[in-house]
């Protein structure tokens, strides 16, 4: 499911300019100056001096690289010697420039009206538009002088050079990457992934600034190595960019290239060859022919061969090696003698091409037809292996896929992982002159099978930082002791070599009383798979606990929180503990080795120890960690002590576990730390000052033949299954030994077969009483608490649990007071799971029966232990009849995910091939060829895994290729939206179905979609009808046309009744009800805006219109595109048009930037009462919120001409006055009123309307067109409508001037009270002087409810968009720092927040929402109601949490709440200080609170408002 910071500045100047640029602008200078030629100028011809070749360059930043680019005719000045740094670059520059480094051949056929043939730029234009670089406009143009802003640039070097592509998270990292153009993130992510630009100091890239011709030669530089000045030979040295070959017969020998070699189309047909060269990043082949691409002595990595139209020959002699090639394009591939690649892909546009094979080939995958190889055919889809140029013919395999990254040569795989784990622990491992026979030397291997790819020897002046981060935090875990501060982190020499220190200390800072050091290789080293070897030489006085560690770069992305996210500890080491004097000597020559996952937490763990006499800070020790799919395994100076195959994660709320090997199958970076004190080593001595970990190196290896490695996707190992009882049940059924405490019982009163366990300070007896209810019972007397809720317990062992089977608990029970008792059956040891989950009850001081039933899903355990648990509570409790039972299994009920999510999977990574719960299938006989995949690729820090699927030859239907999943609780009459993200390389349609239970099968409107190749998210709203069953299946149509297809996250949620338009409606950007092609950023004022909208994208918002009005849309939009336009066409019901985008059609061009915002008001749409969609489509903006208005005036357009709801008041009691004479007259389009005279007061004359609703508070806008016969002023008045009372209060009171010319008017006011028969009036009598005869003529009047934001004030909306708990818990999530004591539900349209124990923190329990957009200098308010079972406290924290920055937590406030047995409404009022967010969180703190910290109940919320007050106001 699902869709990596990067080095060095530039200079300061640079980050002035916006765009930063890593180091080494220049072009790489080549071994001998005939090789620079043209393309990377000799030393002499830029001298010592720096005399610039550009007069307006001299001691300019990008002097360097302008003047190399020059040299190489890549860039040119004026023709005056200027170059114009500043100046922005065109995009006829930019198809120059382009055309010059690649020499496209293809001129195209593109004919823009604005590019004349004969102009200087018109041949380059023609061919990178054919090349697919640069596109013209929809209306024919070119625009060729049109500056390009930055993200243009990026993209069309994106396009050119094509940069291995990136997962868009580097992009969010920036912090202005929201405000990339859609069309651009692909391109702008890979090029900040390639290291080729990042962010100034602030963060940002600018990408709607133009680029400087300064900046795009620096970007050059960095990104073009060396290119081909001529035909010739060449030596080109060590090149550290890219190396561009772009002519014909250019031979170079000699060289390394730590970029991408491209063999450009500028080849031609020509021949190039290549000795002794080795390309450590892609070779790109677009470019020769016949003559051939040649390589001697070479050694190249992944290579591309997408020549189009005429083949290419690629040759490779001489003991070449390639560790993959992929045809894109038809080639012709010999591979001589003593030459190799490990891996030839023959991509299905191939077809027609030939493999002549003198060498080997590791694994041959023609998935293209008529491939020949050594001039035999091949078929199609079937994978060849080990083939030698000496074998006869190739040997077919079973096709096999590489479960990590990495290529290996052509030999069958030898090592195979275990297949099972130990069922039990093996003994620990101990070192010895003796091996001990668990510790395993390292496995053979065939000639080393690991490969060194990163190290840190420690043998510099200081850390480095382009491998380690050092931390300086005060945020630790485990109740830890320490300050991570940078001065603990040191490089020194002990014991004669250089090495890494990191050093505790008894100091105070930043609140801690220790400080340490701690380093994390995090996005700088991080690793899928490999050997880890750490040397050191560990610390070992009491309270120290040094570690190497592992830790998911995701952090909780991909598996959720910790422990299912995944932890491998390769060491942990702990000095004696306080007390503990039997194992003193054993502490500091004991070792651990874990391994953490799934949730609840499971766990593995072995030691390795020391022969007597010896610790681990007498010397150095190599710490190993080897991980391979399937496999891992700890070792200590090259012994294994620790194995495992078996492991497995399961998210909080997921059906099902996670595909394995997860959640050790991505990404995991290094931690090297000394912790101090804390759960497990206890406090440090009191004479303690300081202690060291010194590091000597630290080595990673990757594994050479992962390719070869079996693939273990889906197959986690299986525990034999041990269905024996260790004692037989009771004859009763029973498993319960003396569960009615009748039997004998211990001399300490323990009763037979119980067990009183005391841990962590906990104190207590236990003894059988009689009573007169129960008669035998035990009492469980509690003399210390302790500090966990396992401190005291009452158990019995060993009980026994079947996979399958279904258990029921009884017990009656009582307490002295009301208290807490929690209850489980658990896995005795290992990850001590509680099998099943943990119970909570109240005690009162009456008896009480209690039950609890389970279905015992994990592996058959005939171990198990009965608990009750009874820490942190000191009073005393009862227990009698107490039995453990098998009973019927639980019914399982297919139920929403908490999200109302009905789709299980929808983001493909779970069950054995990542499909779990769909069914992909071709119609057989259909004549359709299809195949499917659930991708796995990594986009640092996430594996990326979609849906995929080929569809080759397509049949005579859509369904002949389906994927579908079944079992869907539906409920009939309800409305369902479905939700996908997908894309296609075609183009392709994908058809969607829905069938439900009784036959009906429902194709929603829009059901056929058109996917591009972006990926884009598209919805579709099915109405289930009142006759459907009640279980569905959903499908997608995917045999429509051949191409390849990918789908992810999908999503189906029954949806809530759509809103009622009565007077005024406001719907923010993300409360569509349908769309297709958008995609969400956090938005400027608040919520999630719209963006990514192109021509054919829509986003729909489905209403209710309960009587008819006149409706008038306005749209909040943000654009930086001049010819951004926005179109609006409403539907009705049954999604017919009722309005078409003609109506509403507006342009929108520039708004300053998609943070400043312009409004867009409609023309009103005349509509019946009924449902509607208001589908917003157009292209090139963001849109904030969309308010429907009712019209408020009635007959504003006077469009028939009709004076309808107008009303004409004059003096007309006095006979001479010509007021009298006034009259009111409509025209199509106007109402004019014939003035005999202004007559000598305000009143006189007016023309009003009413009854008008008003709302106290509501913001309202008056819009109207007038105009005068003669220049004058008018009184308008939005007024109390005093006929009957005589106040005319005035809630609106402007003058206007009109003129003959006409003029527009608008005024906002906010409504002082709540009014619903106010009136509209223009006053036409004497406003400032007298004046005769006239006429005024009034249009296009219009009084609409608005938002307070066009006004400039902040709306008043709920940031919450699920506060009120309508969508199940869509948003909200729970975090517990101990597994299984807290969850949440949605219960009654509340959220239910079910706490266990509490915790050490008041945040180790808590619920949170997460994405509210805080923004700096704001004012906020947050209200909600909430109440609890008993008394307790609740903190309410506001804030966000940096996952990034070892999590550490940005508050803005907090506030500690009584919470009582009824709802009360509570209110917390904060600012915004210390920067904004887009991540913002508001959190339900339920952990242990000082006085009020109760557990074992449930809490309620219900109504989250949290309202943006506007900007803070001044003291």
């Amino acid at each position: 499911m699902y869709r990596r910071g990067i080095s060095k500045l530039l200079v300061t100047v640079m980050l002035l300019s916006g765009l930063q640029l890593p180091g080494n602008i220049g072009l790489a200078k080549a071994a001998s100056p005939e090789g620079l030629a043209g393309s990377a100028v000799s030393t002499s011809a830029v001298n010592a001096a720096g005399t610039a070749i550009f007069t307006d360059m001299k001691q300019h930043w990008a002097a360097e690289a302008a003047d190399r680019l020059a040299a190489a005719g890549i860039l040119q000045g004026d023709g005056h010697g200027q170059f114009g740094p500043n100046r922005a670059v065109s995009r006829a520059e930019m198809a120059v420039i382009l055309n010059r480094v690649f020499r496209y051949t293809d001129s195209g056929s593109a004919v823009f009206s604005d590019v004349s043939a004969s102009s200087w730029y018109g041949k380059d234009i023609g061919g990178i538009s054919a090349a697919g670089i640069i596109k013209g406009y929809a209306d024919g143009r070119f625009q060729p002088e049109a500056a390009v802003t930055r993200q243009d640039v990026l993209t069309m070097l994106g396009r050119a050079f094509q940069p291995e592509a990136a997962s868009q998270t580097v992009l969010a990292a920036q912090a202005d990457g929201s405000s990339v153009s859609g069309y651009a993130r692909e391109a702008v992510s890979a090029m900040l992934e390639a290291d080729y630009i990042r962010g100034d100091l602030a963060g940002k890239l600018n990408p709607q600034a133009p680029m400087t011709r300064a900046e795009l030669a620096v970007l050059l530089g960095r990104m073009i190595g060396w290119i081909s000045p001529d035909e010739g030979s060449y030596s080109i040295g060590e090149v550290s960019g890219n190396v561009i070959v772009n002519r014909a017969d250019v031979r170079i020998d000699g060289g390394s290239v730590n970029g991408n070699l491209y063999v450009t189309a500028g080849t031609g047909e020509g021949a190039v060859s290549f000795s002794g060269i080795k390309v450590k990043g892609t070779t790109r082949i677009s470019g020769g022919g016949g003559h051939s691409v040649v390589f001697h002595k070479s050694s190249l990595g992944q290579t591309i061969v997408d020549k189009p139209k005429v083949p290419v020959r690629l040759v490779l002699e001489d003991e070449s090696s390639v560790a993959r090639i992929e045809l894109i394009q038809p080639a012709k591939v010999e591979i001589g003698t003593g030459s190799k690649v490990d891996a030839l892909i023959v991509g299905t546009g191939a077809a027609g091409s030939e493999i002549v094979n003198r060498g080997q080939i590791g694994l041959l995958d023609p998935k293209a037809g008529s491939v020949l190889l050594n001039g035999t055919a091949l078929k199609t889809g079937e994978t060849l292996r080990g083939l030698s140029g000496s074998a006869a013919s190739p040997q077919a395999s079973a096709p096999a896929t590489a479960a990590g990254g990495g290529t290996g040569g052509g030999v069958t795989p030898s090592p195979t992982p275990a297949a099972t784990a130990s069922a039990t622990p093996a003994a620990t491992a101990t070192a010895s002159a003796t091996p001990a026979a668990t510790a395993t030397a390292t496995p053979a291997t065939n000639n080393d099978p690991w490969e060194l790819v990163w190290n840190d020897e420690f043998d510099g002046s200081s850390i480095d930082g382009n491998k380690w981060n050092v931390q300086d935090t005060g945020t630790v875990y485990n109740n830890e002791l320490e300050y991570y501060h940078p001065d603990n982190v040191a490089l020194e020499t002990e014991s004669g070599q250089g090495v890494l220190a990191l050093e505790a200390r008894k100091e105070a800072y930043g609140g801690k009383e220790y400080t340490s050091g701690k380093l994390t290789s995090k996005m700088k080293g991080d690793w899928t798979y490999g050997k880890f070897t750490v040397r050191a030489k560990l610390p070992v006085q009491q309270g120290m606990w040094p570690a190497i560690w592992m830790m998911p770069t995701d952090e909780e992305k991909q598996y959720g929180p910790w422990p299912g996210s995944g932890e491998m500890d390769i060491m942990e080491l702990t000095g004696p503990v306080a007390g503990d004097t039997e194992k003193a000597d054993l502490y500091p020559r004991t070792v651990h080795g874990s391994l953490h996952y799934d949730i609840p937490h499971m766990s593995q763990s072995k030691t390795y120890v020391l022969p007597e006499g010896k610790t681990f800070a007498d010397d150095y020790h190599d710490f190993t960690l080897e991980w391979l799919p399937g496999l891992i395994r700890y070792y200590v100076d090259g012994k294994m002590y620790f194995e495992t195959s078996d492991w497995g994660t399961k998210a909080e709320g997921q059906p099902d576990y996670y595909t394995y090997p997860a959640p050790f199958d991505r990404p995991f970076y290094m931690i090297l730390n000394l912790a101090v004190g804390g759960d497990w080593p206890g406090n440090p001595a009191a004479d303690f000052q300081s202690d060291k970990m010194y590091v000597d190196y630290v080595r990673v290896y990757k594994y050479k033949q992962l390719d070869e490695w079996p693939d273990v996707t889906g197959k986690r190992p299986t525990k034999p299954v041990t269905s024996d009882p260790q004692r037989p049940v009771l004859a009763d059924g029973n498993q319960i030994y003396n569960g009615d405490f009748k039997g004998t019982a211990a001399a300490d009163g323990l009763p037979q077969y119980w067990e009183l366990i005391k841990n962590a300070g906990g104190a207590g007896t236990s003894s059988v009483i009689e009573d007169k209810d129960k008669g035998k019972a035990v009492k469980v007397a509690i003399q210390e608490a302790g500090t966990q809720n396992y401190s005291v317990q009452l158990t019995q062992m060993p009980l026994l649990l079947e996979k399958g089977k279904a258990y029921k608990v009884t017990f009656d029970a009582k307490a002295d007071a009301v208290r807490p008792v929690m209850s489980k059956l658990t896995e005795f040891g290992g990850g001590w799971t509680a099998y099943s989950k943990e119970r909570n009850f109240q005690l009162t001081p009456d008896w009480q029966s209690f039950e609890y039933t389970f279905n015992m899903a994990q592996a058959t355990d005939n171990n198990v232990r009965f608990e009750f648990n009874l820490g942190l509570n000191d009073i005393t409790a009862y227990f009698a009849n107490v039995r453990v039972s098998e009973t019927q299994p639980l019914p399982v009920v297919r139920t929403p995910l908490a999200d109302g999510n009905l789709i299980y999977n929808g983001g493909f990574e779970l069950g054995e091939d990542r499909l779990g719960y769909w069914r992909f299938a071709v119609k057989p006989d259909s004549g359709t060829v299809a195949e499917a995949r659930v991708t796995n690729i990594l986009e640092l820090p996430l594996m990326k895994r979609v849906f995929s699927v080929q569809v080759d030859n397509t049949g005579k239907s859509a369904e002949d290729v389906m994927l579908t999943q079944t079992g869907l609780p539906l409920s009939a009459g309800g409305v369902y939206q479905l939700y996908f993200d997908a894309r296609s390389d075609q183009s392709q349609p994908v058809g969607i179905k829905l069938e439900a239970g009784g036959g009906d099968t429902l194709y929603p409107d829009g059901s056929s979609l058109t996917l591009t190749p972006q990926w884009k998210s598209y919805t579709a709203e099915i109405s289930m009808p009142v006759s459907a069953g009640t279980e569905g299946t959903l499908s997608f149509l995917l045999g429509q046309a051949a191409g390849h297809t990918e789908i992810d996250n999908v999503r189906l949620v029954r949806m809530a009744e759509p809103p009622a338009l009565n007077g005024y409606l406001h719907l923010r950007g993300d409360q569509y009800s349908g769309a297709s092609g958008i995609s969400l950023m956090p938005s400027g004022e608040g919520g999630k805006d719209i963006t990514d909208m192109d021509k054919g994208d829509y986003a729909e918002y489905k209403v209710v219109l309960p009587h008819a009005a006149s409706i008038v849309p306005v749209a909040r939009v943000s654009s930086v595109r001049a010819d951004s336009e926005l179109e609006l066409s409403v539907l009705d019901a049954g999604k017919r048009s009722v309005a078409t985008a003609a109506v509403y059609s507006a342009a929108i061009g520039e708004t300053g930037g998609l943070q400043s915002y312009r409004t867009v008001i409609g023309v009103p749409l005349e509509l019946p009462a009924g449902s509607y969609y208001f589908r917003l489509g157009g292209s090139g903006y963001n849109l904030a919120w969309l308010d429907l208005s009712r019209e408020l005036v009635v007959n504003g357009s006077f469009r028939e001409a009709s004076t309808e709801g107008w009303t004409l008041f004059k003096k007309d009691w006095v006979d001479n006055d010509p007021v009298k004479n006034t009259v009111m007259t409509a025209e199509p389009g106007a109402l004019q009123v014939d003035l005999g005279g202004t007559g000598d007061e305000e009143w006189n004359v007016q023309v009003k309307q009413g009854p008008i609703l008003m709302e106290q508070g509501k913001k309202y806008l008056l819009r109207f067109d007038a105009e005068a016969s003669i220049a004058r002023l008018i009184r308008v008045l939005v007024q109390h409508d005093g006929s009957s009372d005589n106040d005319w209060t005035p809630y609106m009171n402007e003058t206007a001037s009109l003129s003959q010319t006409g003029g527009h008017f608008e005024y906002l006011f906010t409504a002082p009270v709540s009014d619903p028969a106010a009136l509209l009036q223009f006053t036409l009598g004497k406003v400032s002087e007298l004046i005769g005869a006239h006429s005024v003529k009034l249009s296009n009047i219009s009084l609409l409810q608005v938002s307070p934001v066009m006004a400039g004030e902040a709306y008043g909306e709920n940031l919450i968009p699920n506060g009120d708990f309508s969508a199940p818990l869509k948003g909200w999530s729970s975090y517990s720092s101990d597994s299984g004591e807290l969850s949440i539900d949605n219960v009654n349209g509340a959220l239910r927040m079910q706490v266990g124990s509490t915790g050490t923190n008041s945040w180790d329990r808590q619920v949170y929402y997460e994405g509210v957009a805080y923004n700096e200098g704001n004012h906020y308010t947050l209200t909600f109601k909430a109440k609890a079972e008993a008394a307790r406290k609740m903190n309410i924290s506001i804030g966000w949490l940096d996952a990034a920055n070892n999590y550490t937590w940005h508050g803005y406030a907090s506030k500690v709440v009584d919470l009582g047995t009824e709802y009360n409404t509570y209110t917390l009022e904060f600012d915004v200080t210390g920067g904004s967010t887009s991540i913002g969180r508001i959190s339900f703190e339920l952990g242990n609170i000082v006085d009020g910290g109760t557990g074992h109940l449930a809490v309620d919320v219900d109504d989250v408002v949290l309202l943006n007050n506007g900007t803070i106001p001044a003291p």
